[in-house]
């Protein structure tokens, strides 16, 4: 089934804030609100990724990508229904610390369906609720794009490859490969 890709860019929403208010921001985003507007099947485990690795820096810090693949959505807000997501987090990593979260782009891949369609555009009315910039890629990505990985459980799964996932990024979000949405420190 083809897939469809959501890019959220930030954009310019945390321009001109402090390193702390953005990261408290981020993480009310990204953790509580977005956990609380989709529903995971339980026996799902959110706090474990299958991939997290730096792919790039960006302003000499790392990006950080952290991939959860198939998630098992039960549904959105109102909406049940029930399809497999993959979520692509990119975040650079400042002072060191890993457990502080700051935003570069988020990107959701979705099954492209008529049944996903309404679940997608809240997701997507959510991310701009935030201000975020929200694009849609609709193309196939080719088999030799996706890389092989094992999961959290050892089993094997296919994600995108992460400089084909830039490379559409800058394509189709207007994703800055060389500095963050915001000044660092």
């Amino acid at each position: 089934m083809k897939s469809q890709l959501i890019f959220f860019n930030p954009g310019k929403v945390y321009r001109g804030k402090t390193l702390k208010d953005i990261s408290d921001s981020y993480y009310k985003m990204a953790f509580t609100g977005f956990d609380k507007l989709i529903k995971f099947d339980p026996e799902y485990d959110l706090d474990t990724p299958d991939f997290y690795k730096e792919v790039w820096e960006k302003d000499g810090k790392p990006i950080m990508l952290t991939f959860f693949g198939g998630e098992p959505v039960l549904g959105i807000g109102n909406i049940i229904n029930k399809f497999p997501a993959s979520s692509y987090l990119l975040n650079p990593v400042l002072g060191g610390n890993s457990e502080v979260y700051y935003p570069d782009m988020d990107i959701m891949e979705v099954p492209n369906s008529s049944e996903t369609k309404d679940a997608v555009d809240k997701i997507i009315q959510y991310y701009q609720k935030w201000g975020w910039e929200c694009y849609s890629f609709d193309g196939k990505i080719s088999t030799n794009k996706r890389v092989s990985i094992l999961d959290k459980d050892g089993n094997p799964m296919k994600m995108i490859d992460p400089g084909h996932l830039e490379n559409l990024a800058i394509e189709v979000a207007g994703y800055n490969p060389k500095g963050l949405c915001f000044p660092a420190a």
